[in-house]
């Protein structure tokens, strides 16, 4: 029992030896907008709107009163939200470890299982970036589901059942992803042994409200079948569904969650590129989910564990397997909850080891390679300059990646480098080319108010009047061009001040 009091203490050493450089970074991309702008966080006032269309602008509710209490405690002061982000991720994984405890009853591979997850790489952004705690958020609601549902298995009281929808709620209003709860529910009855036509109708009570979320999300609150699905390609080139793609980003994922060494900020469609069924990307990412279902159903009497991993891992695939297409490609946040069915099946491979020293000695030498990496990624998310610098210098293709770089620099005055990095997103992402995301005509715009501070006012002519030849309502450009038009025929000393660069 000592033991058991000591595991939190030891989580907590580990995570703060991990993030504790993400205590230094600042506000990045969605937190301008979600955290040190937004007024609905800074008043009680505004509580009960969270949960209603009010601000329907600002996503998910549980987020956002996240967020309200921070700033109640820390006001705007960055360093409060990352300690409150290492706090959520500590409960997040002290969850996940009781959960593999209670499920498998094997303490050693619960603490195995809990140290791969923590030290994990790729859930760098969902801690060390503000706002991508919703997916550490849903995980914690979704968890405390799981070993709610697990304790009214054993003792068929009608509170653990309670616990169990309240939890469910939370999870979804923190990330829609979180809907697969009923098939991690229907799973974990199975793997445990319970006859699955007991709980029947509890079980398709959670797939009804979970299907009907979903639906409302697809067809009215996000618009995806109707924004996306059949107006915008998501890859590229082409409309509407690309099922080798889609597979390609599923294989892809279970990459990334095994080796998570190439990690980016931005995954967008020119960093996945849309391939064909003859693409030889596509036959290998098949054969590994083929090969992940197969070996998840031969498993499931013998290597319980290893079975129950890789079903999980599939489950958690359907959300952002691209079935029905969306424009964020891949966030690794997204994978966090992936990436526990990935510890599960290494961590009994550890434990599977015909010598006990070696697969310690092996995790040992995981958890160091994880550990360098993720303290490496915490330092890329300090700032916005050194967030795309890293991004470009992984992925240089990427132009949303390029047109962020010229951002950052635009703001430290360093008007010759952004002005390189908005030519290479052009160059990438023309205007001519509709992308999901498309920063063309952003980056358009930025060049040529890049080039007017510099004082290059016949060049920023050119590219404000491109800009409205695709885009011709395009109130800043005419406003702009507008300026230096006045510029040309005024006394320099009196000629106005031209706007800086704007951001994402």
């Amino acid at each position: 029992m000592k033991s058991r009091g000591l595991l939190p203490l030891l989580y907590l050493s580990f995570i703060a030896l991990l993030y504790g450089n993400s205590l230094t970074g600042g506000f990045l991309i969605d937190d301008a907008f979600l955290v040190r702008d937004n007024p609905f966080i800074e008043s009680f006032s505004h509580l009960l709107s969270y949960f209603s269309s009010a601000n329907e602008e600002f996503g998910r509710p549980v987020r956002l009163l996240s967020f309200y209490f921070d700033t109640a405690i820390f006001g705007k002061n960055p360093a409060g939200y990352h300690l409150s982000n290492i706090l959520y991720y500590l409960l997040f994984s002290y969850l996940a470890f009781l959960f593999v405890e209670r499920l498998f009853e094997k303490r050693f591979l619960s603490i195995t299982v809990a140290l791969l997850f923590i030290a994990h790489p790729l859930h760098t952004e969902g801690v060390a970036y503000i706002s991508g705690r919703k997916d550490i958020l849903g995980g914690i609601f979704c968890f405390a589901a799981l070993i709610s549902f697990l304790r009214y298995l054993s003792d068929s009281k009608r509170r653990d059942l309670l616990a169990v929808a309240l939890f469910f709620l939370m999870a979804i209003a923190s990330k829609e992803i979180y809907a697969i709860l009923p098939l991690l529910l229907v799973m974990t009855a199975y793997y445990r042994g319970e006859g699955l036509k007991r709980y029947a109708g509890i079980l398709a009570g959670f797939m009804l409200v979970a299907g009907i979320f979903l639906l409302y999300v697809i067809l009215f609150r996000n618009r995806v079948l109707f924004d996306y699905f059949h107006t915008i390609p998501v890859y590229g080139a082409g409309k509407g569904m690309n099922l080798p793609t889609a597979i390609k980003i599923c294989g892809y994922i279970f990459y990334l969650t095994f080796i998570p060494q190439s990690l980016s900020a931005d995954y967008t469609f020119n960093v996945i590129k849309r391939v064909s069924f003859f693409d030889l990307s596509f036959l290998i990412s098949m054969a590994m989910l083929v090969s992940a279902a197969a070996g998840a159903y031969l498993s499931r009497r013998r290597e319980r564990e290893i079975s129950f991993g890789l079903f999980w891992m599939l489950i958690c695939l359907l959300p952002v397997c691209h079935i029905i297409t969306y424009p964020e490609i891949i966030s690794e946040r997204s994978l966090i909850f992936c990436s526990f069915g990935t510890c599960l099946v290494v961590g009994k491979l550890l434990m599977m080891m015909r010598s006990r020293k070696a697969g310690i000695l092996l995790l040992i030498l995981i958890l160091l390679a994880f550990s360098a990496k993720t303290i490496t990624r915490n330092a890329v998310w300090k700032d916005d300059l050194s967030l795309w610098s890293a991004t470009v210098g992984t992925v240089p293709h990427c132009a949303r990646a390029r047109y962020n770089l010229g951002i950052a620099l635009a703001r430290r005055c360093r008007f010759q480098e952004a002005e390189q990095q908005f030519l290479s997103s052009l160059a990438i992402n023309p205007p001519e080319l509709i992308t999901v995301p498309d920063y063309s005509y952003d980056a358009l715009l930025n060049l040529a108010n890049t080039c007017a501070v510099m004082g290059r006012f016949g060049t920023a002519r050119q590219y404000y009047r491109l800009l409205l030849a695709h885009d011709p309502r395009n109130q800043t450009a005419l406003r702009n061009l507008h300026i230096l038009k006045e510029a040309s025929i005024q006394p320099p000393c009196q000629r106005p001040v031209l706007p800086t660069p704007r951001s994402q």
